[in-house]
Protein backbone atom coordinates (compact mmCIF):
# COMPACT_ATOMS: atom_id res chain seq x y z
CA UNK A 1 0.00 0.00 0.00
CA UNK A 2 0.95 3.67 -0.02
CA UNK A 3 2.41 3.49 3.49
CA UNK A 4 4.74 0.66 2.46
CA UNK A 5 5.92 2.68 -0.56
CA UNK A 6 6.67 5.64 1.69
CA UNK A 7 8.55 3.48 4.20
CA UNK A 8 10.70 2.08 1.39
CA UNK A 9 11.28 5.33 -0.49
CA UNK A 10 12.46 7.46 2.44
CA UNK A 11 15.54 5.38 3.38
CA UNK A 12 16.19 4.55 -0.28
CA UNK A 13 16.45 8.25 -1.13
CA UNK A 14 19.00 8.66 1.65
CA UNK A 15 21.00 5.68 0.38
CA UNK A 16 21.05 6.91 -3.23
CA UNK A 17 21.98 10.46 -2.23
CA UNK A 18 24.78 9.30 0.05
CA UNK A 19 26.04 6.91 -2.60
CA UNK A 20 26.20 9.71 -5.16
CA UNK A 21 28.25 11.85 -2.79
CA UNK A 22 30.55 8.93 -2.00
CA UNK A 23 31.11 8.30 -5.71
CA UNK A 24 32.04 11.95 -6.19
CA UNK A 25 34.54 12.18 -3.34
CA UNK A 26 36.08 8.74 -3.85
CA UNK A 27 38.57 8.89 -6.70
CA UNK A 28 38.72 5.12 -7.03
CA UNK A 29 40.81 3.75 -9.87
CA UNK A 30 38.89 1.73 -12.49
CA UNK A 31 38.96 -1.94 -11.57
CA UNK A 32 39.82 -1.28 -7.93
CA UNK A 33 38.00 -3.06 -5.11
CA UNK A 34 36.44 0.23 -3.99
CA UNK A 35 35.13 0.92 -7.50
CA UNK A 36 33.64 -2.56 -7.73
CA UNK A 37 31.96 -2.26 -4.34
CA UNK A 38 30.46 1.12 -5.23
CA UNK A 39 29.19 -0.32 -8.53
CA UNK A 40 27.57 -3.23 -6.68
CA UNK A 41 25.86 -0.84 -4.27
CA UNK A 42 24.66 1.32 -7.18
CA UNK A 43 23.22 -1.71 -8.98
CA UNK A 44 21.39 -2.86 -5.86
CA UNK A 45 20.04 0.62 -5.17
CA UNK A 46 18.82 0.99 -8.77
CA UNK A 47 17.02 -2.36 -8.61
CA UNK A 48 15.37 -1.47 -5.31
CA UNK A 49 14.33 1.95 -6.64
CA UNK A 50 12.79 0.38 -9.76
CA UNK A 51 10.81 -2.11 -7.68
CA UNK A 52 9.66 0.61 -5.30
CA UNK A 53 8.51 2.70 -8.28
CA UNK A 54 6.59 -0.28 -9.68
CA UNK A 55 4.88 -0.84 -6.33
CA UNK A 56 3.98 2.84 -6.07
CA UNK A 57 2.59 2.84 -9.62
CA UNK A 58 0.52 -0.29 -8.97
CA UNK A 59 -0.98 1.24 -5.83
CA UNK A 60 -1.57 4.56 -7.59
CA UNK A 61 -3.40 3.15 -10.61
CA UNK A 62 -5.47 0.71 -8.57
CA UNK A 63 -6.56 3.51 -6.22
CA UNK A 64 -7.19 6.00 -9.02
CA UNK A 65 -4.65 8.54 -7.78
CA UNK A 66 -2.44 8.09 -10.86
CA UNK A 67 -3.61 8.83 -14.40
CA UNK A 68 -2.60 7.92 -17.92
CA UNK A 69 -1.36 10.59 -20.31
CA UNK A 70 -2.70 9.18 -23.58
CA UNK A 71 -1.96 10.42 -27.08
CA UNK A 72 -1.69 8.88 -30.56
CA UNK A 73 1.20 6.46 -30.21
CA UNK A 74 3.38 4.53 -32.65
CA UNK A 75 3.78 1.19 -30.89
CA UNK A 76 6.60 0.12 -33.19
CA UNK A 77 8.61 3.13 -32.12
CA UNK A 78 7.94 2.49 -28.42
CA UNK A 79 8.77 -1.22 -28.63
CA UNK A 80 11.84 -0.61 -30.76
CA UNK A 81 13.21 1.86 -28.24
CA UNK A 82 12.47 -0.48 -25.35
CA UNK A 83 14.23 -3.38 -27.09
CA UNK A 84 17.26 -1.27 -27.92
CA UNK A 85 17.56 -0.10 -24.31
CA UNK A 86 17.33 -3.62 -22.85
CA UNK A 87 19.41 -5.47 -25.45
CA UNK A 88 22.70 -5.07 -23.48
CA UNK A 89 21.04 -6.71 -20.47
CA UNK A 90 19.93 -9.65 -22.62
CA UNK A 91 23.45 -10.07 -23.97
CA UNK A 92 24.84 -9.97 -20.44
CA UNK A 93 22.34 -12.69 -19.46
CA UNK A 94 23.45 -14.86 -22.39
CA UNK A 95 20.21 -14.38 -24.32
CA UNK A 96 19.37 -12.96 -27.73
CA UNK A 97 16.42 -10.60 -28.08
CA UNK A 98 14.71 -11.19 -31.42
CA UNK A 99 12.41 -8.37 -32.55
CA UNK A 100 9.69 -8.50 -35.20
CA UNK A 101 7.62 -5.32 -35.54
CA UNK A 102 4.98 -5.17 -38.26
CA UNK A 103 4.88 -1.81 -40.01
CA UNK A 104 1.16 -2.14 -40.75
CA UNK A 105 -0.03 -1.59 -37.16
CA UNK A 106 -2.00 1.69 -36.86
CA UNK A 107 -1.28 4.17 -34.12
CA UNK A 108 -3.21 3.62 -30.91
CA UNK A 109 -4.38 6.06 -28.27
CA UNK A 110 -2.08 5.22 -25.37
CA UNK A 111 0.37 6.53 -22.82
CA UNK A 112 3.70 5.66 -24.46
CA UNK A 113 5.62 5.76 -21.18
CA UNK A 114 3.25 3.23 -19.63
CA UNK A 115 3.33 1.00 -22.72
CA UNK A 116 7.11 1.05 -22.41
CA UNK A 117 6.70 0.08 -18.75
CA UNK A 118 4.47 -2.88 -19.64
CA UNK A 119 6.89 -4.22 -22.23
CA UNK A 120 9.96 -3.57 -20.08
CA UNK A 121 8.45 -5.62 -17.26
CA UNK A 122 7.51 -8.46 -19.63
CA UNK A 123 10.96 -8.50 -21.24
CA UNK A 124 12.72 -8.44 -17.88
CA UNK A 125 10.51 -11.31 -16.75
CA UNK A 126 11.45 -13.28 -19.87
CA UNK A 127 15.10 -12.49 -19.23
CA UNK A 128 14.85 -14.19 -15.83
CA UNK A 129 13.29 -17.38 -17.16
CA UNK A 130 14.57 -17.67 -20.72
CA UNK A 131 16.61 -20.77 -21.56
CA UNK A 132 20.33 -20.05 -21.19
CA UNK A 133 21.92 -19.37 -24.56
CA UNK A 134 18.50 -19.10 -26.18
CA UNK A 135 16.29 -16.34 -27.51
CA UNK A 136 13.38 -14.20 -26.38
CA UNK A 137 10.94 -12.98 -29.02
CA UNK A 138 9.25 -9.57 -29.05
CA UNK A 139 6.54 -9.26 -31.69
CA UNK A 140 4.06 -6.59 -32.77
CA UNK A 141 1.22 -7.30 -35.20
CA UNK A 142 -2.22 -6.01 -36.11
CA UNK A 143 -5.07 -8.18 -34.87
CA UNK A 144 -8.81 -7.75 -35.26
CA UNK A 145 -9.47 -4.20 -34.01
CA UNK A 146 -6.43 -4.48 -31.76
CA UNK A 147 -2.68 -4.16 -31.76
CA UNK A 148 -1.13 -7.39 -30.49
CA UNK A 149 2.20 -7.44 -28.66
CA UNK A 150 3.79 -10.75 -27.68
CA UNK A 151 6.79 -11.55 -25.51
CA UNK A 152 7.77 -15.21 -25.79
CA UNK A 153 10.46 -17.11 -23.93
CA UNK A 154 11.50 -20.73 -24.26
CA UNK A 155 12.23 -21.43 -20.62
CA UNK A 156 10.61 -23.79 -18.10
CA UNK A 157 7.06 -22.52 -18.58
CA UNK A 158 4.42 -21.88 -15.91
CA UNK A 159 2.34 -24.52 -14.14
CA UNK A 160 -1.46 -24.46 -14.38
CA UNK A 161 -1.63 -23.56 -10.68
CA UNK A 162 0.62 -20.54 -11.13
CA UNK A 163 -1.03 -19.43 -14.39
CA UNK A 164 -4.32 -18.94 -12.54
CA UNK A 165 -2.81 -16.39 -10.15
CA UNK A 166 0.26 -15.00 -11.88
CA UNK A 167 -1.13 -11.48 -12.35
CA UNK A 168 -1.99 -11.05 -8.68
CA UNK A 169 0.30 -8.74 -6.66
CA UNK A 170 3.12 -10.38 -4.71
CA UNK A 171 2.58 -13.75 -6.39
CA UNK A 172 5.63 -15.59 -7.70
CA UNK A 173 5.98 -19.03 -9.23
CA UNK A 174 5.72 -21.84 -6.70
CA UNK A 175 8.70 -23.69 -8.19
CA UNK A 176 11.08 -20.75 -8.71
CA UNK A 177 14.77 -21.17 -8.09
CA UNK A 178 15.62 -19.17 -4.94
CA UNK A 179 18.32 -17.17 -6.73
CA UNK A 180 15.79 -15.56 -9.11
CA UNK A 181 15.01 -12.10 -7.66
CA UNK A 182 11.65 -10.38 -7.59
CA UNK A 183 8.76 -9.10 -5.47
CA UNK A 184 5.87 -10.31 -7.61
CA UNK A 185 4.98 -6.76 -8.69
CA UNK A 186 6.06 -6.49 -12.35
CA UNK A 187 3.39 -8.72 -13.92
CA UNK A 188 0.64 -7.34 -11.68
CA UNK A 189 1.58 -3.81 -12.75
CA UNK A 190 1.75 -4.79 -16.43
CA UNK A 191 -1.74 -6.30 -16.17
CA UNK A 192 -3.14 -3.22 -14.42
CA UNK A 193 -1.62 -0.88 -17.02
CA UNK A 194 -3.09 -2.96 -19.85
CA UNK A 195 -6.52 -2.67 -18.20
CA UNK A 196 -6.06 1.10 -17.86
CA UNK A 197 -5.67 1.15 -21.67
CA UNK A 198 -8.88 -0.90 -22.07
CA UNK A 199 -6.67 -3.75 -23.16
CA UNK A 200 -5.75 -7.17 -21.86
CA UNK A 201 -2.66 -9.08 -20.78
CA UNK A 202 -2.89 -12.86 -21.03
CA UNK A 203 -0.52 -15.79 -20.69
CA UNK A 204 -0.16 -18.97 -22.70
CA UNK A 205 2.33 -21.43 -21.27
CA UNK A 206 3.26 -25.08 -21.27
CA UNK A 207 5.62 -26.55 -18.73
CA UNK A 208 8.97 -27.33 -20.28
CA UNK A 209 8.26 -25.32 -23.44
CA UNK A 210 8.15 -21.69 -22.37
CA UNK A 211 5.63 -18.87 -22.07
CA UNK A 212 3.98 -16.25 -24.26
CA UNK A 213 2.61 -13.08 -22.70
CA UNK A 214 0.17 -11.31 -25.02
CA UNK A 215 -0.92 -7.68 -24.74
CA UNK A 216 -3.90 -6.58 -26.83
CA UNK A 217 -4.63 -2.86 -27.12
CA UNK A 218 -7.71 -1.50 -28.91
CA UNK A 219 -6.82 0.34 -32.11
CA UNK A 220 -9.90 2.53 -31.74
CA UNK A 221 -10.40 3.63 -28.12
CA UNK A 222 -12.81 6.38 -29.08
CA UNK A 223 -10.02 8.94 -28.61
CA UNK A 224 -10.31 8.73 -24.83
CA UNK A 225 -8.99 6.51 -22.07
CA UNK A 226 -9.72 6.38 -18.35
CA UNK A 227 -7.60 8.89 -16.48
CA UNK A 228 -6.98 11.34 -19.28
CA UNK A 229 -7.93 12.85 -22.59
CA UNK A 230 -6.16 12.03 -25.82
CA UNK A 231 -4.15 14.95 -27.08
Amino acid sequence: NAAVCHELRTPLTSIVTSLGLLEEITAAAPGSATKRLLANIRTGADILRARTNDLQDLVGFQSGTMRLRPRPTDLGEVLGGCAQRLEPEFLKAGLRLRVELAASVPRVVADPDRIDQIISNLLQNAMKYGAAGGVVDLRLAAGRNAAVIEVQDYGPGVSAWDRARIFQPHVRGSDLRPEIPGMGIGLALASELAKQHRGTLTLESEEGKGSTFRVELPIDAGGELPGGQAS
